[in-house]
């Protein structure tokens, strides 16, 4: 029922956004720390790929998906190939950005929650440029 209903939500296209803001600006990975603070980048409508091989994640290992809800922090409602899975931590996922000039999202630092446009992405270094919508500033 709720699967049914975040498919209507979300549509079932594959690669296509829920929103204009399909991705985030910063990638976040399982090897960055664990405290309260690294876990503040999950929003919903975001972009990420699941990482890990638990039983509970099955079909959805490496698989890209979207951030449906995120009810408590760490933990996040994520809809992958049409399907939902609960209770997702933080550290089981990972942000996708797209290709340049794709929509963004800044998801840490002092833009957090500002949609911009990616620039530049430098996925070795964890970092990308973006070109904020409201200033037009670009940032890292």
């Amino acid at each position: 029922e709720k699967v049914e209903r975040d498919r209507r939500k979300h549509g079932d296209r594959k690669g296509g956004a829920p929103s204009d803001l399909g991705s985030t600006a910063r990638v976040k990975s399982s090897s960055e720390g664990q405290g309260a603070s690294s876990v503040q980048w999950l929003r919903p409508n975001i972009w990420v790929r699941v990482v890990s091989k638990r039983p509970e994640y099955r079909g959805a290992y490496l698989q890209k998906g979207v951030v449906d809800d995120v009810p408590a922090p760490g933990r996040a409602l994520v809809l992958v190939n049409g399907k939902l899975y609960e209770n997702v931590k933080a550290s089981h996922l990972e942000t996708v950005l797209p290709r340049p000039p794709g929509r963004v999202m800044v998801v840490s630092g002092r833009y957090t929650g500002e949609p911009g446009t990616l620039v530049e992405k430098s996925s070795s270094k964890n970092r990308a440029l973006v070109q904020l919508d409201e200033t037009g500033d670009i940032v890292k």
